[in-house]
């Protein structure tokens, strides 16, 4: 619930300063294309989001990762759990 929250408010914050640099124009250059007087906020909301579609691959391929590995503890665990295992016992430790 507070996520929801402090989400609501931060894109209400974000909508206020968007609103109020609506005048703040520049100019982007790709090298190829010029484009000219787009507002400053979306040319910073674009490199967000930009950058958050590039982190999802790595993100999802983590998020693979750990689930794998959990498992792997899982399955490792029920199957000990299943029998009974004797610790080894070392020799020279029974004679002392």
């Amino acid at each position: 619930m507070f996520k929801l929250v402090f989400f609501l408010v931060g894109l209400g914050i974000a909508l206020i300063i968007s609103a109020l640099n609506l005048g703040n124009m520049s100019d982007i250059s790709l090298g190829f294309v010029k484009f000219t007087d787009v507002p400053v906020f979306l040319s910073i909301f674009t490199a967000f989001l930009a950058g958050a579609v590039f982190t999802l691959p790595f993100a999802f391929y983590v998020s693979m990762k750990n689930k794998k590995e959990v498992s792997k503890k899982k399955k490792k665990v029920e199957y000990i759990d299943d029998e009974i295992i004797p610790e080894p016992v070392n020799p020279v430790e029974k004679e002392l």
